[in-house]
This record gives structure tokens, C-alpha cells and sequence, in this order.
């Protein structure tokens, strides 16, 4: 994996068993402006430990922090239990339903498909590794917030034009509050985050989404209903659905019906 991920010269350069710290900028296009070497004798977690010290008052984000990387950080430095710690996962689903929610890949109904994000940093190494997953991580966030301020949520075929959010707009975000140019209600309507890149140009459910997609969706009425089960019929009427506006009606009458029964 590292020899995929940084360049031939640097890598020639490299010793075995050894930890490096690589220091990336963004100056028209990444670049590796830094590879230095930890002393021989440290493992990767003393490395890391020391290096998050110096870091205590900046904001680690990772995709599904909260389930996962968080208890690693923990156990490798305590003194991460006082970090600002942001799962952009968490964000991510709460604006925009996709049938996947993976980085992983770019396959259909993924956030990399859906941000247009697809294979843009191939170049810097496969996915699975820290500094592309990363890239793929940051340039999804941004491509959803401008999405968020600027488009509509539930199409997402111009989003690699909209305008690039602000870091004002990006620290709001990291603070769990809406941007502030965003009028979006507090609960957005359920049919709203069905994302078009889930449906073909007719409105037909993709096939690589189809059950993915219609479990996100009694994901979604379970949480915006707040019960523990969906009756038979609600269940079997998602199943049956083929098309992106039999879906939404099942959605609303679904909502409508619960709301009429309080």
C-alpha cells in the first residue's frame, strides 16, 4: 500500500520497519512536500500518540468516527477523550439518503457517485488507504455542504459546479449547525433526500440500489415516525416499489397517515 501511495523516488528512499510522518499540501493539486522519519525505534502508535498531543486543539474527523475510530484514538492517546471529535457520516445522512454510504468505491448510489467525486485522486494511491480516503472523505463533505447551501439536495447533477463553501461555512458544519445561508426547515421532508443519482432517467430504482435503497428508506420512517417496527403493509408497499414516485407517495402517506392517528 505504501508503495502505491507516494512516489517512486520517495519510496526508494524508505526503510523498512521504519515509521514516517508525510506532510501533504494543497497548492493546485496535492503534493507531497514533507516525508520525515520517526526515531527507530518507535512503534506507529507511539508516533501517533505523540503527534496528537501537538494537535489538541484541532477537530479529527473521520467517516463513521463514532463507530470506530474514536475508540482507537482513545486507546492509543487518552488525552484524545478531550478532542473535538466530528463524524461527517452523521451529517452526511441527516441531508442526503443514499443507498450507500461507503467511500470505499464509487459504484452507483455511493457518495463518491453521487459528489461526481468517482475517481478523482486514483493517481495518489487506492482506496483503503489514509491520505486518499481522506481526499475522498473532504472532497464529499464539501460537494454535500455546497449542496446543502447553495442546490437542492435531491439533485445532485450539477454539483461539481456549485460554488466552493467557505471554511466559515465548513466550521458551522463541524459544529452540527446548519449553514447559515441554508433556509432548510429543522426536519426536511422525507421525499426530499431521495437522491436522484439512486434512480435511471425514467425514475426507475437503479438495480445496484434497489435493496439498499428501500432499506434506507425504512431506516429513515422509523426514525422520522420514532417507532420500533413499520407495520406489514408499509413494509410490503416499499418492497413493491419500482419507481422513485411510488416511493414518495408510500413515504407521504405513510407520514400523513401517523400524523392523522395522533
Amino acid at each position: 500500500m505504501v508503495r502505491r501511495s507516494v512516489p517512486p523516488k520517495v519510496y526508494e528512499n524508505m526503510r523498512e520497519q521504519q515509521v514516517y510522518e508525510l506532510m501533504y499540501r494543497d497548492t493546485c493539486g496535492w503534493k507531497l512536500m514533507k516525508c520525515t522519519p520517526f526515531s527507530a525505534k518507535s512503534s506507529v502508535e507511539d508516533c501517533m500518540r505523540r503527534w496528537l498531543e501537538t494537535r489538541a486543539t484541532d477537530v479529527f474527523a473521520a467517516w463513521n468516527m463514532n463507530a470506530h475510530d474514536k475508540h482507537i484514538l482513545h486507546r492509543i492517546a487518552p488525552a484524545s477523550r478531550s478532542f473535538r471529535l466530528w463524524d461527517p457520516l452523521l451529517w452526511f445522512r441527516k441531508h442526503l439518503m443514499l443507498p450507500k454510504n461507503g467511500l470505499g468505491t464509487c459504484s452507483v448510489g455511493t457518495p463518491r457517485h453521487s459528489m461526481k467525486v468517482n475517481d478523482m485522486y486514483k493517481d495518489w494511491g487506492p482506496s483503503h488507504t489514509s491520505f486518499v480516503d481522506t481526499l475522498y472523505m473532504r472532497a464529499c463533505v464539501q460537494r454535500a455542504v455546497a449542496l446543502v447551501l447553495h442546490g437542492n439536495v435531491a439533485d445532485t447533477s450539477r454539483v461539481d459546479t456549485l460554488p466552493k463553501p467557505s471554511f466559515e461555512d465548513l466550521w458551522q458544519v463541524t459544529r452540527n449547525s446548519v449553514p447559515t445561508r441554508a433556509a432548510a426547515p429543522a426536519k426536511a421532508p422525507p421525499t426530499s433526500v431521495l437522491v436522484d443519482s439512486a434512480f435511471d432517467e425514467n425514475g426507475r430504482i437503479r438495480e445496484p440500489c434497489r435493496k439498499s435503497l428501500k432499506r434506507s428508506v425504512k431506516k429513515m420512517l422509523l426514525e422520522w415516525l420514532q417507532a420500533d417496527t413499520l407495520p406489514r403493509c408499509v413494509q410490503n408497499a416499499i418492497n413493491g416499489c419500482r419507481y422513485k414516485a411510488s416511493l414518495q407517495r408510500v413515504i407521504m402517506r405513510t407520514i400523513n397517515g401517523q400524523q392523522q392517528t395522533r
